[in-house]
């Protein structure tokens, strides 16, 4: 599946990501909402990472003058 299809594009990931970290650290959650905010927040990071990389995959292939199309990371 791309990246970008998973429930937003990047600039949405980034935001949920932000809000995510500040509902944790403003505290007053249960641990177990403290937990699932991460795993959410650990799911968000690994997309973007997702993201970055297959964006710098393709500069890389604009920097380097071919038309082909960039590998997908596995």
């Amino acid at each position: 599946m791309n990246p970008e299809q998973e429930t937003g594009g990047f600039e949405q990931k980034v935001e949920a990501l932000e809000a995510l970290v500040e509902s944790m650290e403003q505290g007053g959650m249960t641990l177990e909402d403290m937990l699932t905010s991460y795993e959410k927040g650990v799911a968000l990071v690994k997309q973007l990472n997702a993201q970055l990389a297959q964006a710098q995959q393709r500069l890389q292939v604009l920097k380097d003058g071919s038309l082909a199309e960039p590998e997908q990371p596995a």
